[in-house]
């Protein structure tokens, strides 16, 4: 078994899952999978996190990988309405009703619709409190590690996904934070200020994006490192590891990028 064969090797197995996707759950019940301001049922089976019952729907399809399998922590892709053209559910809807606003006709500036925000991204955050507590009963050396970044701000507004509030609330151990298309320049700030923004109880994981050419060569992945050490992460990961090498057709290592571990441990040795 791949995991089993990870462990002899001394590796940490932490597989990534894509949550809101949830078509079995528009099979049970469609109201379960979030909708526009028209009604329209997200075409990805984006799930209603603001449904009580749905978030019960979906808990039991991600507790198999993590209480069945001996996984050393699990990595929360996906954990976020798919934008801001989404969440009109029917509870996030009767919540706005109580307050006296509808959430469908309400502009997007107004006061009303930065509520009509806070309380989606509150049921985003209420799934994973109720995923971290589930998911240690079952398996109490559980690492939960939730996605973000690179704007914690953005992601909470546009996405729901308000990751600094998961680490407020202990629900996760480790933030995933995407520095994708950001230049080296600023990483070093970003760091700092998802550092600032989920406090000191979480590791925080930069990430080295090879993915596309985005960082190409030694030299742009050991800057890249040294910034983001420098702002505060406690670790890095890489996005995505098939494109570290390139192979042309008789089979030759052609890419000038190393692996990241040995990337790392040169910049170690430079200090």
């Amino acid at each position: 078994m791949a995991i089993d064969e990870a462990h002899a090797r001394g590796l940490a197995v932490v597989p990534s899952v894509a949550v809101f996707p949830s078509p079995p759950l528009y099979a049970t019940d469609p109201s379960w999978i979030t909708r526009d301001r028209d009604g329209t049922p997200n075409s990805s089976y984006a799930l209603a996190f603001s449904d009580p019952d749905a978030r019960a729907a979906k808990l039991p399809l991600l507790l198999d990988l993590v209480c069945n399998y001996d996984v050393d922590g699990v990595f929360l892709d996906y954990t976020r309405y798919p934008g801001d053209d989404w969440g009109f559910d029917d509870p996030l809807l009767a919540a706005a009703t109580e307050e006296r606003f509808d959430a469908r006709t309400v502009a997007t500036d107004s006061a009303e619709f930065a509520r009509f925000r806070e309380l989606r991204a509150d049921s985003v955050t209420t799934f994973v409190s109720e995923l971290h507590d589930a998911a240690l009963a079952c398996n109490a050396d559980l690492r939960i590690g939730g996605f973000g970044g690179p704007d914690p701000e953005g992601d909470a507004a546009y996405y729901g996904r308000d990751y600094p509030a998961w680490a407020r609330a202990g629900a996760v151990d480790d933030i995933y934070l995407a520095i994708y298309y950001e230049s080296i320049n600023d990483m070093r700030t970003i760091v700092a200020d998802n550092r600032a923004a989920v406090g000191d109880d979480v590791a925080l994981l930069g990430s080295l994006t090879v993915y596309d050419g985005v960082l190409s060569s030694d030299d742009e992945l050991l800057r890249a490192t040294r910034e983001q050490a420098v702002g505060g992460v406690d670790g890095l990961w890489v996005y995505q590891q098939d494109w570290l090498e390139s192979l042309d057709r008789s089979g030759e290592h052609t890419s000038e990028l190393q692996s990241p571990c040995n990337l790392v441990c040169r910049l170690l040795l430079e200090k």
